[in-house]
């Protein structure tokens, strides 16, 4: 099962709100040069940066947000969030459901990545194990089964090595296999 996060991660939607400050500053000056879907766009890209940095919560957030700050500093009547004109209605939803589906792919193109890395890591554990030769205990070959498996922690994977410990004569046994892709000697 998965372990729920301890990581605070409202420190992220200040993010997103600050950025979404940002932009409407930013589109505030610009707007006497710029129409109104490029006012859109800057808040569309500031939606992009913060799913990409900060995650789908945050992200959706700021959608909702420039949603409202667009309708608040830029839709007549200003500084109210009446609309006078229907046809900000299909805007202010464009803008809100685009936002919504970049928070979406960009949550699913960071687990890729994620999921890629475990697939190069896991590779790479594979490629090591092949190149393993047979282990000996005391001169005796032994039969050895191979696991994949993480620290108790969490942060570190790798394979462990079982020795079935019921075949070995009692006393001291030792026995070390540490090839080099592992950071020993051995190939």
């Amino acid at each position: 099962a998965v372990q729920p996060s301890s990581k605070q991660r409202w420190p992220n939607y200040l993010w997103a709100l600050a950025g979404v400050a940002a932009a409407t500053a930013i589109a505030w000056v610009a707007d006497p040069l710029l129409n109104e879907p490029n006012v859109v766009m800057i808040y569309l890209l500031t939606i992009a940066l913060v799913a990409l940095r900060l995650g789908r919560g945050p992200a959706i957030s700021a959608s909702i947000v420039s949603t409202l700050a667009y309708n608040f500093f830029f839709v007549p009547p200003l500084f109210t969030l009446n609309v006078a004109d229907g046809q900000y209605l299909i805007t202010f939803a464009v803008l809100m459901g685009v936002g919504i589906i970049i928070a979406q792919l960009m949550t699913s193109v960071r687990l890729q990545a994620r999921v890629a890395g475990y697939r190069e890591r896991r590779t790479a554990l594979l490629a090591c194990l092949a190149r393993l030769q047979p282990l000996t205990l005391d001169g005796t070959p032994i039969a050895v089964e191979y696991d994949f498996a993480s620290s108790p922690s969490g942060t570190e994977r790798g394979f462990v090595a079982m020795v079935p410990v019921r075949d070995l004569a009692r006393g001291r046994h030792v026995g070390q296999l540490r090839p080099r892709c592992l950071g020993g000697d051995n190939d």
